[in-house]
């Protein structure tokens, strides 16, 4: 068993695969183990087990464009004109096929975020080592802030192509 291991950490994609699924493992039971038992003054506003613990703030937003497009009408402040197109464009894609939208956000977010461990790997390893790549994939994978890149928020798609412009622009 230690010998699987040993392998599984030398080959780098494994690596990289293995810091980017544990880390979003960790968060997905985390937060669907907690979530539900934590609860905010009223009744109403507990959260239930399922995919509703990975849809809060402007997660609901991002689908409703997803879903209605953008409402222009109201133009008072946490309108949704204010949100990049891409993400729920990706998401509309993805309910085009039947998929309910939330379930194409975690999705959407979460294989944006693989990507980028896998971008950012090859990225410092050719400016660096090995070795520094495997930190920086770690670093990121297990940052706090990464949860961003598993609910229904942009941040994944936003570091997958922030971190491809840095590579392109590094080595072009």
């Amino acid at each position: 068993m230690l010998y699987f291991f040993r392998q599984i950490l030398r080959n780098e994609w494994y690596f990289v695969f293995l810091m980017g699924l544990l880390s979003r493992g960790l968060i997905i039971i985390t937060m669907m183990i907690i979530s539900p038992l934590l609860h905010i003054g009223l009744e109403n506003d507990r959260v239930d087990f399922g995919w509703e613990v990975f849809s809060a703030w402007d997660s609901i937003l991002y689908q409703q464009i997803a879903t209605n497009s953008y409402d222009t009408s109201d133009s008072q402040p946490g309108s949704n004109v204010a949100f990049f197109p891409l993400f729920p464009l990706l998401i509309r894609l993805g309910t085009a096929v039947g998929l309910p939208s939330n379930f194409v956000g975690i999705i959407v977010n979460n294989i944006a975020f693989f990507v980028t461990l896998f971008v950012v790997y090859i990225w410092i390893k050719k400016s660096n080592s090995d070795l520094a790549a495997r930190w920086v994939v770690a670093i990121l994978a297990w940052c706090p802030l990464s949860i961003f890149g598993t609910v229904i928020y942009t941040e994944g798609v936003f570091l997958l192509f922030s971190s491809l412009a840095l590579f392109s622009l590094h080595y072009s």
